[in-house]
């Protein structure tokens, strides 16, 4: 038994009705035809050839969809166009932001220098030396008993709780 060979679209060839009816006076067995899946191509005119697979659609089709890409397009611009218009005043403030940012920058490292020129080791040690200042290591070193507090009296520690259990029989 051979098995009905498929068509570029992959469906089986139609089965031409019978043209006279069996002896018996029943109609003869037939297989169904099978049933197009929704938004299949239908079958293709005489003399027009459509390539098989998914983009084989009608020219309607295209249309509907170039239309809703269209309008999908204007949407899109017309809400970037009012989100534009919206936050017009944002820039003008971001650009003094990066004004104000580099002259405090400016400023920070200006400053900074400033601040290392003056607590710079010699700098310190020269204002010190003009305030009547001595290093520690050039003073007469004394030592002397350092009278101090008496020491606390150290705490008793409180009595145990002591308790005794007794067991009657």
């Amino acid at each position: 038994m051979t098995l009905p060979q498929r068509d570029l679209h992959g469906t089986l060839p139609q089965h031409s009705p019978p043209e006279t009816l069996p002896q018996h006076g029943l109609p003869e067995f037939q297989e169904p035809a099978p049933s197009q899946p929704e938004g299949a191509p239908g079958p293709v005119p005489a003399g027009r050839r459509e390539p098989p697979g998914r983009w084989a659609r009608s020219e309607a089709m295209w249309r509907r969809r170039a239309v809703r890409l269209l309008l999908t397009y204007l949407a899109l611009n017309l809400a970037l166009l009012g989100l534009r218009s919206q936050t017009d005043y944002v820039r003008p403030g971001l650009l003094a932001a990066r004004e104000s940012e580099a002259g405090l920058t400016a400023l920070r490292d200006r400053l900074d220098l400033e601040v290392q020129a003056l607590s710079s080791v010699t700098r310190v040690r020269t204002w010190a030396q003009e305030n009547g200042m001595r290093r520690f290591a050039e003073l007469p070193k004394y030592s002397a008993e350092i009278g101090g507090v008496a020491a606390p009296a150290v705490p008793v520690p409180a009595p145990k709780l002591e308790i005794q259990t007794e067991w009657r029989p």
